[in-house]
């Protein structure tokens, strides 16, 4: 509430009371006290609301090659047949069914993912 309404509510008020008609003074104030509280409240709930309002997450880093052969326990060069050995053994010591955690399931198979497709792009454009 601004200071110019302030100052007209507390004149009114002392007005009222000067008149003998302190229920009726009362009653403003009790009224200017209720609005003064709800404005308070929406100013303050418009600052929270903005402060709620998070920035989107970052995406997700696409995983390079050196990452992917970092996770298999691979060097580079690796065949097909290598590259489900390793995530065939890694998944079957870290899968979440056997204590692990999705996060590392989830990596072990974004690794397996990336180094086959990477592969099969060899060895289409080899192919052709």
């Amino acid at each position: 509430m601004t200071l110019l309404k302030t100052v007209v509510l507390l004149a009114l008020v002392a007005a009222l009371f000067a008149a003998k008609l302190w229920p009726l003074a009362f009653m403003v104030l009790v009224g200017a006290g209720g609005v003064m509280a709800i404005e308070a409240w929406r100013a303050g709930n418009r600052s929270l609301d903005e402060a709620d309002v998070k920035p989107p997450a970052p995406l997700p880093k696409r995983m390079t090659e050196e990452e992917a052969l970092s996770v298999l326990g691979l060097a580079p060069g690796a065949d097909a047949e290598k590259i489900r050995a390793a995530h065939r053994k890694l998944i079957s010591q870290l899968h979440p069914d056997k204590g692990g955690t999705d996060y590392f399931a989830a990596k072990i198979n974004e690794a397996r993912d990336f180094l086959l497709k990477r592969q099969e792009r060899q060895e289409s454009k080899s192919g052709l």
